[in-house]
């Protein structure tokens, strides 16, 4: 792990050195605590490679609380104290009702440790309206299908759309205040 971690920070460390708008970090389900634990050892270790940059932070049915609630995981509750810290990186937390997997309607900072720091927004989606409801009926049983429609396809526009979060012409920011 501590390896996987080391060459994340080795990558992440190449993709801030390009210049760009905004840089997104998604993470989904488990890998929102690896993701933590990378940008939150580039916060300890390069605080200053934040500085006059728009980073987006989104953890989509994310487990983190899975591992930080764990007795050993200081390490990954410190790390999620210190991102939520830093003011140039904005972070939300996509969740879905019907996802069993991830913490519904839980802060993720404020559980970690870290009531006192900013915490962030939840964008919660309904999955319901965003397939068809031939495809919600098909997949609504199958926990770890729903678990990983987070990063899928809609049927039908909705206010959330990962594609477009990562790939279209909005600052991925935007997808944090759906209307």
């Amino acid at each position: 792990m501590k390896q996987w971690v080391e060459e994340g920070l080795v990558s992440a460390q190449a993709a801030f050195s390009e210049p760009a708008d905004e840089y997104v970090i998604t993470s989904h389900s488990m890998g929102a605590s690896v993701a933590t634990q990378v940008l939150g050892a580039l916060v300890e270790r390069e605080p200053d490679l934040f500085e006059r940059k728009r980073i987006i932070f989104v953890t989509l049915g994310g487990a983190i609380l899975q591992c930080a609630l764990l007795r050993s995981a200081e390490v990954l509750r410190t790390r999620v104290g210190a991102i939520a810290h830093v003011k140039e990186i904005f972070w939300f937390d996509v969740q879905c009702l019907t996802d069993a997997i991830n913490f519904y309607r839980c802060q993720v900072v404020a559980l970690a440790g870290h009531p006192d720091a900013p915490q962030p927004p939840i964008v919660f989606i309904r999955l319901r309206h965003m397939l068809s409801p031939e495809r919600y009926r098909r997949i609504k049983r199958d926990f770890l299908r729903v678990h990983r429609q987070y990063v899928l396809d809609a049927d039908v526009r909705a206010p959330f759309d990962f594609t477009m979060m990562t790939a279209g012409p909005f600052s991925a920011a935007s997808f944090a205040n759906p209307s």
